[in-house]
């Protein structure tokens, strides 16, 4: 076990204690002496600065910092009985029902419920890391990828989500490696096949995201990561509501399959709404899609290009 690795250990179990703290979870004199040994873990261990040394770690001991190591205990050692598995099964499958439905936080409520019931399915990590993924939290979902692993080495669907997670933070490089072994694993699935392929461009172009923000222009950008982030704003989700009351956009969306120039118009007042509700989002987008965004769009002055974000596959059944 080389050091690296023993530190970050350490640091995950000094997370750990530290959440205990602010939980408010111990008296006055159980605070101060867990205090006490998290100096001393991070003092023998010289992992005192954690976050000067998260900054300078390797992409790989980055995630594995992010494991919750007492959810690892619980599920490597806690007992569960037949009936608890055929409950989180069918909880697991009223999670996958709200992922067709696009509820992705509903879901992941259910698959942290499954995971309670039966800690060692492989199953219901993947269908979380799915569902972490289109919450925009990729380094959650690479997490579970890899718990899903501890439990069945040659899981290629996770191998397949860790590589879109990675994609999703323009971390190609690690996510090329994770879309080779899920090939490998499963070497007739052409997702993995395409993603991939994705992979291997944006590496040769240059994308790999050394120093930017995850998902920014600097790191190739990611318009579902800009997306996620601005509609988590209460005033953005208020503005779409709004928009989507509209009779005039109503009438034009059922009508656009029929009359292109409808659905332009919507583009057209959705993006002088967007612009007045948040600036800085339609700027995003404009830097992000540069010039492929739609006519007349501001910012704009191209037709649409093709996209080339990676697949995601549906939740495991």
């Amino acid at each position: 076990m080389t050091d690296q690795v023993v530190k970050s250990f350490v640091k995950s179990f000094v997370g750990f204690l530290k959440k205990q703290c602010d939980d408010r979870k111990l008296n006055s004199d159980q605070m101060e002496s867990v205090e006490v040994a998290i100096q001393c873990l991070e003092s023998a261990y010289e992992v005192e600065n954690t976050s000067n040394d998260e900054a300078t770690s390797s992409t790989e001991n980055a995630a594995m910092s992010q494991i919750d190591i007492f959810d690892v205990y619980q599920t490597m050692f806690l007992e569960k009985t037949p009936e608890n598995k055929e409950l989180a099964e069918e909880i697991k499958n009223e999670g996958n029902r709200l992922m067709k439905e696009n509820k992705y936080y509903e879901a992941l409520q259910n698959y942290n419920r499954a995971i309670v019931h039966d800690p060692r399915n492989p199953v219901l990590y993947c269908n979380r890391a799915a569902a972490f993924t289109r919450l925009g939290d990729h380094e959650k979902a690479v997490s579970d990828c890899k718990l899903a692993l501890v439990y069945n080495p040659n899981y290629g669907k996770a191998y397949g989500r860790m590589g879109i997670a990675y994609s999703n933070l323009s971390k190609f490089d690690l996510a090329k490696t994770a879309y080779q072994k899920a090939i490998e694993l499963e070497p007739d699935n052409q997702d993995y096949a395409n993603n991939l392929m994705v992979a291997e461009q944006k590496i040769a172009q240059g994308s790999v995201g050394v120093g930017a923000a995850p998902g920014g222009p600097a790191a190739g950008g990611n318009l579902n990561n800009i997306l996620l982030e601005s509609l988590n704003n209460p005033a953005i989700g208020t503005f779409i509501r709004d928009m989507m009351q509209d009779p005039m956009v109503t009438s034009a969306l059922q009508s656009f399959a029929s009359n292109p120039e409808a659905m332009m118009n919507v583009s057209r007042q959705f993006a002088d709404q967007l612009n007045n509700a948040s600036p800085d989002l339609l700027n995003s987008l404009r830097g992000v899609m540069g010039g492929n965004l739609p006519p007349n769009f501001p910012g704009g002055n191209n037709p649409p290009g093709s996209g080339n974000n990676p697949q995601q596959p549906p939740p495991s059944s």
